[in-house]
């Protein structure tokens, strides 16, 4: 598109082996989450759709609905019609206005950890200091009937 050469030869690559360093405090638990509902300094961002954030759209689980206090912010909604993530200033409004705040700690989650981490991207992108990824996601909060949800 840039009008750049192009080649059709295949370049040589070297194997290595990749150590991850996975960073704990990254990652928050249904229990770091449960511990925290009542927390005002928590802001929880469900990166589902809103059908599924309604429970209208169980997507397999036993029931519908989200996290109690959790606020939809649809992974997609990060994202311009071309599909490039949209400017810093657009982003900031839109998450502002959902009372996404720095001053928060944020965790985001979606179905299985998937779009979560787009939300979760997004915000540290934005330079946001605190955010959590719940892994466990909807999967598994929502399957347990135990814990509190919301429609």
């Amino acid at each position: 598109k840039e009008g750049r050469s192009l080649t059709k030869e295949t370049p040589k690559v070297q194997t290595t082996e990749y150590k991850g360093n996975p960073l704990p405090a990254r990652s928050v638990s249904r229990d770091g989450i449960l511990g925290k509902l009542q927390d005002p300094g928590l802001r929880l961002v469900d990166a589902r759709t809103q059908g599924e954030y309604q429970g209208q759209d169980l997507a397999g689980n036993k029931r519908g609905g989200h996290i109690p206090g959790a606020v939809n912010i649809e992974w997609g909604r990060n994202l311009d019609q071309t599909g490039a993530w949209k400017s810093a200033q657009e982003l900031q409004k839109m998450y502002e206005a959902a009372g996404v705040t720095r001053d928060k700690e944020i965790v985001t989650y979606c179905q299985t950890g998937v779009r979560g981490a787009h939300d979760y991207f997004t915000l540290r992108l934005l330079g946001y200091p605190r955010v959590g990824l719940y892994d466990g996601s909807w999967e598994e909060w929502g399957n347990d009937t135990a814990l509190p949800a919301e429609k």
